[in-house]
């Protein structure tokens, strides 16, 4: 990224990472809720930029996706899964260069709820079904050279590492809590998708382990989860951990 594009970075900028129903929005929240309370000047970001072109285009991959999200899933055509990543890719170099940037600029630490990490787990598990063949490195280092031009890397990513089943299951209660008595999440489609989505991230997560810190979510208290991403932030921004009852 280039410093005259944006200005001189001020903030830290770390992400919530993990699969759908993992609990990244949640600790996202908490986490800039005590931050806030240490005195630091704090902003959650989550769907990005909606105006203009780019509102058109989260609109599009949002509600109108090229991937099929009933039946079975996949694409229409296979160069489909090609076209979805470059234009996801779109979408994310604007919100880095016209979003993330000024909010580092503006602010002590910025939390991103849908971490670029786990962005980069579903483009490798749709190419995956495109091209069986080609490694994964392979297509990681692809997606890499792209992104570098315009790449803003968290100082810390914090993966929720959740089994997938509970993460559906998770997924699955809150929509219905919502309302919604046949939630997506609870599609077929999730349940061929999300083995291959978690797998593909868990190798994210051990590919860079010098970004990306580890939470075990499985069976333990929301609580004590919070704590350990609370701890792992303090360490970095040299404040105390959080206690017990912290917001």
């Amino acid at each position: 990224m280039d410093a005259d594009q944006l200005g001189p970075r001020h903030g830290v900028f770390l992400s919530l990472e993990g699969v759908w129903g993992a609990g990244k929005t949640t600790n996202a929240r908490r986490l800039a809720n005590h931050l806030t309370a240490e005195g630091f000047s704090t902003a959650v970001l989550h769907d990005g930029i909606r105006d203009g072109f780019m509102g058109t285009l989260s609109n599009l991959l949002d509600r109108h996706p090229l991937r099929r999200r009933d039946g079975d899933g996949g694409y229409e055509q296979p160069h489909h899964a090609t076209v979805d990543v470059l234009l996801r890719l779109c979408r994310e170099a604007y919100h880095h260069v016209h979003q993330y940037g000024p909010a580092l600029v503006a602010h002590d630490v910025v939390i991103l709820d849908r971490g670029l990490y786990t962005k980069l787990a579903y483009a490798l598990t749709v190419l995956a079904e495109q091209h069986p063949d080609v490694p994964t490195d392979v297509q990681c280092d692809r997606w890499r050279a792209i992104t570098t031009p315009w790449l803003i890397e968290p100082d810390a990513a914090f993966f929720l590492d959740l089994p997938w089943q509970q993460a559906r299951d998770r997924a699955v209660a809150r929509t219905r809590s919502r309302g919604i008595a046949n939630p997506k999440s609870a599609s077929r489609e999730r349940e061929l998708f999300l083995p291959h989505y978690d797998a593909r991230l868990r190798w994210v997560a051990a590919r860079y382990p010098e970004r990306i810190r580890c939470i075990a979510a499985n069976d333990r208290d929301p609580d004590a989860v919070f704590d350990d991403i609370a701890a792992s932030a303090a360490d970095l921004l040299n404040i105390p951990a959080v206690t017990r009852g912290n917001p």
